[in-house]
């Protein structure tokens, strides 16, 4: 296949996808001067090659108090935290914003060993640990900051004898 056909198939694949980083997912750890320091859990489904793609950040660049700004220094990432990387917003718009990428690394997924009873599961979602329904991967509940929180949601949601 020529380059230009690849290229072309992988425009088509990530046109398919509509990712977008929604608010919550953007935590400012530190606020200077001139610059921030921010960490931003991609959506699930997101890439490294989706931060090319200034649209993305449109959720984001409507919300007063995640909105990124010039200068921005970002640490980015995967959903599962199997990939980061580390990116500068060079450019902010009201519906965009443009990153000079650093380098992109991998990382040990967070998901890796987390608790499955065989009906529900233990999954890591960027904002913290979720429960899970096995059969049709239903959200049980909300996001628990640890896993052990997450299991004893587990033991809740399985009937108990009463005496």
């Amino acid at each position: 296949m020529s380059k230009v056909a690849t290229a072309v198939k992988e425009s088509e694949i990530h046109e398919d996808r509509e990712i977008q980083v929604k608010p919550a997912m953007v935590q400012i750890d530190t606020e200077g001067f001139i610059t921030r320091q921010i960490v931003v859990h991609m959506p699930a489904g997101a890439v490294a090659d989706d931060l090319r793609d200034p649209a993305i950040w449109k959720l984001v660049q409507g919300n007063r108090q995640a909105a990124l700004r010039k200068l921005d220094h970002l640490l980015i990432f995967g959903a599962d935290e199997s990939w980061y990387c580390t990116a500068i917003v060079s450019v902010a718009k009201a519906d965009s914003a443009k990153l000079v990428i650093g380098k992109v690394s991998g990382f040990q997924s967070a998901s890796e060993g987390l608790f499955n009873d065989g009906t529900y599961r233990v999954a890591f979602e960027g904002i913290g640990y979720v429960v899970e329904r096995i059969r049709d991967g239903a959200r049980m509940g909300h996001a628990h900051s640890s896993e052990a929180l997450a299991v004893d949601a587990i033991r809740r949601l399985h009937p108990q004898v009463v005496s």
